[in-house]
């Protein structure tokens, strides 16, 4: 029999994660390891009536669930978790009672803390360990990074403030023409000695993204982006003119008054091939910003890298920009619905709803150094080379999902809806690192394998969460995503019906992609890349969830039905331009008739 749950423990709505399928069978179970709390003196009180939405809110509900051991549950999610394992109040009501330390809760996560004495688990009282796991000490432990930055408004300090941005026409090129002031947290401008942004000593990075035609996903691979001072490095820039040797180049101040900054960047391309006709209020770009500065204690601003700074990061904002200058996001709605939202990717990856972004970013999984070659770490836009060589060991190793505590620093890319579109489009091809460490050039399936592999959003997404990229299917893969509901249920990331076909049908953007096969490749940049092929749109994104299927073994096998009826309906992958056709698939794959077929609830 499973024991009840009671409210006052599991909240029934803070379940942001995704845990392993195997935790299904043990979700509501939760109840039985949390719904009693220890006192200091080890009392145990009974448990109270069931609440069962803290854990089906992830996992679908599975009757006749047997009990397990705290130990057992927190084992089964360490390391499955979209977050940081530290962040108790994913599960747990903020009641305090979760905080009282107990051997048999907390060795599910810290699992080796019994080896080294005086911690023997089969000695110590729940008692014991409570003497000395006050309360206090272990919500600091876990929470007090993360609490402390939001009481003390340390991703505040600094904002960027957008005030212009609009196309300027030079000869016959066009080009974006940016301006932004940085202000306190009272709303004040932030003096700046030199009046030059990249000279300030206590910003660690500062861009601003920029992209064309949001409507059918930008006109340019990574748009135009302003880098006034990157944390990123290039490894062949030699440190001529404003740009330290190793650093990304930065972009020249265009004009300023000591107060707002103006850069201009580009050319930006307006219209290509695959372009739609202007809408009559005309097509429109967005900005986004990503700022880390350093402070001391006193939260004053600080010169970075001096051993007594600390880091965060401001909030991401997004900037809606038409040809004349900055408009009402109503603009930006009118021409692209709303696709997805950080409210929906943060039922996994945490919400912040004051700013509306998530607490995941980039750097979650891309790690920002290597094991052996320092020369190429910190480089994201060279993929990770991982040896002394510059070659593909584990490029994509994903930073370690053991247990830790939340961190105080906010990064700097947390709104996954729109900003990360500005780089990761269909003009976007997998970098030579992806091919060379994902594909295999004689293989057969090296199309597909570049198809799936592929950073554009809508292909991307669906293939890492359905665990269909190379990297995944490979023996001791990376990435492994363990998905506790149906990978059929759409209205889990997407809002309203737009995982639909219609907008693909009339503003799908092929994807390009670039062939070339370098197994010899050595600090390729991701902007390095000839376009020679391209894949249809709708079939790529279907593709990505849709390539392969398990056998009645369990076994991850090749999705052939699927691939036939893909390029009978027009799907092509790998093909030139001119042999590209239109797609069908939209014809009976209506926003109803998808939904029927993944059981979605309409």
């Amino acid at each position: 029999m499973v024991p009840a749950m009671t409210p006052s423990v599991l909240s029934p709505v803070r379940s942001s994660f995704r845990p392993s399928s195997f935790a299904l069978a043990c979700a509501v179970a939760l109840a039985a390891s949390l719904s009693t709390s220890v006192t200091a003196a080890g009392s145990t009180p009974t448990a109270s009536a069931p609440e069962r939405a803290a854990c089906t809110a992830c996992h679908t509900v599975t009757p006749n669930l047997s009990a397990h051991s705290p130990r057992e549950i927190h084992a089964l999610h360490a390391g499955d978790l979209a977050r940081p394992e530290g962040d108790c109040l994913q599960c747990h009501e903020d009641d305090g009672r979760f905080l009282v330390a107990r051997a048999n809760a907390c060795s599910g996560c810290h699992a080796d803390f019994a080896k080294k004495a005086p911690h023997d688990a089969k000695k110590l009282s729940d008692a014991e360990c409570a003497s000395c796991h006050t309360t206090d000490a272990v919500r600091a432990a876990h929470l007090g990074a993360k609490e402390t930055t939001a009481r003390e408004g340390l991703k505040s300090l600094v904002s960027v403030d957008v005030t212009d941005a609009k196309i300027v026409r030079e000869a016959d090129a066009a080009y974006a023409e940016v301006t932004f002031r940085l202000l306190d947290a009272e709303g004040q401008p932030v003096p700046l000695a030199t009046k030059d942004p990249a000279d300030a000593p206590w910003i660690k990075n500062l861009q601003l993204y920029v992209n064309w035609d949001a409507e059918s996903d930008f006109t340019m691979s990574r748009g135009t982006p302003i880098f006034v001072k990157s944390n990123k490095r290039d490894v062949t820039q030699k440190g001529l003119g404003r740009t330290p040797a190793g650093e990304r180049e930065r972009t020249p101040l265009f004009r300023t008054d000591g107060e707002h900054f103006t850069y201009r960047v580009g050319p930006v391309v307006l219209e290509d091939r695959f372009s739609t006709s202007s809408p009559k209020a005309g097509k429109v770009g967005v900005v986004s910003n990503r700022l880390i500065y350093c402070f001391d204690d006193a939260k004053k601003l600080a010169a970075c890298d001096s051993g007594r700074d600390r880091k965060n990061a401001a909030w991401n904002d997004l900037w809606v920009f038409d040809e004349k200058g900055l408009v009402p996001h109503e603009r930006l709605t009118a021409l692209r619905p709303t696709i997805t939202s950080n409210a929906k990717c943060g039922t996994c990856h945490g919400y912040n709803a004051e700013h509306d972004e998530t607490e995941i970013n980039c750097r979650s999984c891309h790690s920002q150094v290597t094991k052996k070659n320092k020369h190429y770490a910190d480089t994201t836009c060279y993929s990770g080379h991982d040896d002394e060589n510059g070659r593909h060991t584990t490029p994509f190793k994903p930073k370690s999902y053991a247990p830790r505590a939340m961190p105080g620093f906010g990064g700097s890319t947390n709104d996954l809806t729109l900003p990360c579109v500005t780089c990761h489009n269909p003009n976007t091809p997998p970098t030579a690192a992806i091919r060379d460490y994902m594909t295999n050039a004689d293989s057969p399936d090296f199309i597909e394998d570049l198809v799936l592999s592929y950073p554009d959003m809508k292909v991307w997404i669906h293939s890492l969460h359905a665990g269909t990229r190379p990297s995944q299917r490979a023996e001791g893969g990376v990435r492994e995503v363990k998905w506790a509901k149906s990978r059929g249920d759409c209205t889990a990331c997407h809002e309203g019906e737009s995982f639909g076909l219609e907008r693909l049908a009339k503003v799908g953007r092929p994807l390009a992609l670039d062939t070339a096969y370098d197994p010899d490749s050595n600090a390729h940049p991701a902007v390095d890349f000839t376009v020679n092929a391209y894949a249809s749109p709708m079939a790529a994104t279907c593709f990505a969830c849709h390539a392969y299927t398990r056998d009645a073994y369990g076994k991850l096998v090749k999705n052939e039905k699927a691939k036939a009826h893909i390029a009978e309906m027009g799907g092509k992958f790998g093909v030139k331009l001119e042999d590209l056709q239109p797609e069908r698939c939209n014809t009976c794959h209506t926003p109803e008739a998808l939904g029927k077929a993944h059981g979605l609830k309409r």
